[in-house]
């Protein structure tokens, strides 16, 4: 019986800076798709076509409030840039490499409040422009909105007629 896969180890960095131990969660951006809802032109039934996805999001949390957070905070043209790189195994298999790739802005930062004897943690949102998710050996996700692009497991999601009709 193979189990679920289980993070082992994982590093995250922000601009080439190293959290290692220190950041505690990292939430990956949820993509959603949009869809606008099409009736008429003889259809029998409302039909609901994909035209794009929500915005992104990811955020972070670490066990310390870091100064170098703050200077990321609010960068023009989406410069953050955030590498998470993991480890992922079951009892029966090797380990699984997980690397995700982000550029951004970080636009929120967010700190808990100060307790005696309590850790106060510090969590950053980060508006995402791309995205980039592979496990293993596979690109499983690819997202840039700047560029218009959104490939699934290495198969972009614009057919040719498209890209040809916007000039990609």
């Amino acid at each position: 019986m193979a189990l679920p896969k289980v993070v082992t180890s994982w590093d995250v960095s922000l601009d080439g800076v190293g959290f290692l131990g220190i950041a505690e969660s990292v939430q990956l951006p949820k993509v959603n798709e949009v869809y606008e809802e099409v009736w008429g032109s003889g259809l029998y039934a409302k039909q609901k076509v994909a035209v794009g996805i929500e915005p992104m999001e990811a955020t972070i949390k670490f066990l310390e409030i870091s100064p170098f957070v703050f200077n990321l905070f609010g960068i023009a043209g989406d410069a953050a840039g955030i590498i998470l790189k993991a480890g992922m195994r079951s009892n029966t298999s090797e380990t699984i490499p997980l690397l995700a790739v982000l550029h951004g802005r970080v636009g929120a930062i967010e700190t808990d409040a100060f307790e005696g004897g309590k850790i106060p943690r510090q969590t950053i949102t980060i508006q995402v422009k791309r995205y980039a998710l592979t496990i293993g050996k596979h690109p499983a996700l690819v997202v840039d909105v700047e560029n218009n692009v959104l490939n699934l497991m290495g198969i972009s999601s614009l057919v040719d007629g498209v890209k040809k009709a916007l000039g990609f």
